[in-house]
């Protein structure tokens, strides 16, 4: 069992890498994609789906975070 400030804190931690995640693959990834040379056009795509899908799903993820964090920061209880 942890406190509500280690829950809290922990979460919070959770919802900054999975923003750095989002951000890294969306600006740094993403944007390099058209500028490999040696990949098909097919590939290409497939690689910018798949790697849409990991910054989506990111972005859910750090929303789960932000509902649980404001759940457990309503929430009386000091055990988690």
């Amino acid at each position: 069992m942890v406190t509500k400030v280690e829950t809290i804190g922990r979460l919070k931690k959770e919802r900054e890498y999975e923003d750095k995640l989002a951000e890294h693959l969306k600006l740094k990834f993403l944007d390099s994609v058209n500028s490999i040379k040696d990949i098909s056009d097919y590939e290409r795509k497939r690689l910018i789906e798949t790697l849409n899908i990991i910054v989506n799903d990111s972005i859910k993820n750090t929303n789960t975070f932000d509902k649980l964090l404001e759940s457990i920061e309503e929430n009386g209880e000091d055990n988690y």
